[in-house]
């Protein structure tokens, strides 16, 4: 359904080029659903533009909405007859319509999902999803970190693991949100699993960034994927274990839109695929039960004093109980 939306907002643009306003929005109507009504057209720069419309009493309170690194976001009320308002979100002159079209399709993914249960939701979920492409915007030219690199191949890693189970992929490649500024790397219905990365020899080390990062009591199942790599030439570089995924959704464009939206999120530039030369080899997959026997710092377990804390946790000589990631998956699945 985000599919067609994110068709007709294309259109939409594309059909008012040549006849920008003179003041305010020029607007075609293109959905109302989940709690909203969405408009996109041309603002009088003759700018790309979505309106995403609410009913007023349900949007109080709001702080101030972002703006700049190529884009811009205000309220606006274009019908005094009508009790929506709406959340305009408009290319700026110097934006990268390419980029912002990216957004757009992602925010769409957002407004259009089935799962958000009031008004208040959406509009907390919609400025959220904004606020996370600013901050993208803002680092999009550097690439990734030796760091980044390989923890964003760790969760490719294990999203092409759940492929590989037979999970769909519709659903799977939402269950990926850590890139989207999720606690964890990847929810399911019934808990989360955390991913870490390494190339080191020997050991394993995890950094683990929050208090909250290992805190399983919001959860009923919380788990730890250790992906354990070496670098070597028979191994894949990111632009190519990438470039497996997109070929594996290329029949699900919906998948595969998400999918762009996360790399994308990430930090991963197809125009910096060049600088991406390590290859890594997949040697060993480990999996803890992250429970009250786990060594973690939580805000449970160290003095309230202590408000924020990052940590090293040296994983291997921890019990994996030979926990499998079908075994796991049961549990959070709800199988």
């Amino acid at each position: 359904m985000a599919l067609q939306i994110n068709k007709d907002v294309e259109a939409a643009w594309r059909a008012l080029l040549s006849s920008p306003p003179s003041l305010g929005w020029a607007l075609i109507d293109i959905s109302t659903r989940n709690f909203c009504t969405l408009k996109a057209g041309r603002s009088c720069e003759n700018n790309e533009t979505i309106l995403v419309g609410v009913k007023l009493a349900s949007i109080e309170n709001i702080s101030d909405l972002p703006s700049g690194n190529g884009f811009k976001v205000s309220t606006e009320k274009i019908d005094d007859k009508s009790d929506y308002i709406y959340f305009a979100i408009t290319k700026e002159n110097d934006g990268d319509l390419e980029l912002f079209s990216k957004m757009i399709e992602d925010i769409l993914e957002t407004v259009v999902d089935i799962s958000v249960k009031n008004v208040s939701q959406l509009v907390i979920n919609l400025i959220n999803r904004v606020n996370l492409w600013q901050d993208f915007m803002k680092k999009k030219k550097r690439p990734l970190s030796k760091e980044e690199e390989l923890g964003l191949f760790g969760e490719i890693t294990f999203l092409q693991k759940l492929f590989k189970l037979g999970l769909p992929s519709r659903l799977t490649v939402k269950y990926w949100v850590g890139v989207k500024r999720g606690l964890h790397d990847f929810i399911f219905a019934e808990g989360a699993i955390e991913v870490k990365s390494t190339i080191a020899s020997n050991g394993f080390r995890a950094k683990i960034f929050s208090l909250d990062q290992l805190d399983s009591q919001e959860l009923r199942y919380l788990y730890l994927c250790g992906l354990k790599f070496t670098i070597e030439p028979k191994g894949k570089n990111l632009p190519d274990l990438i470039m497996d995924i997109q070929k594996y959704l290329k029949t699900d464009v919906n998948s595969l839109m998400v999918f762009n939206s996360c790399i994308l999120l990430a930090g991963f530039n197809i125009e910096d695929r060049k600088l991406y030369h390590r290859t890594f080899n997949l040697v060993q997959s480990l999996y803890w039960d992250v429970n009250d026997k786990f060594p973690k710092l939580t805000r449970t377990t160290v003095p309230d004093n202590i408000v924020a804390a990052r940590y090293d946790i040296e994983l291997g000589n921890i019990n994996t109980c030979d926990l499998t990631l079908e075994s796991i998956l049961k549990k959070l699945l709800g199988k």
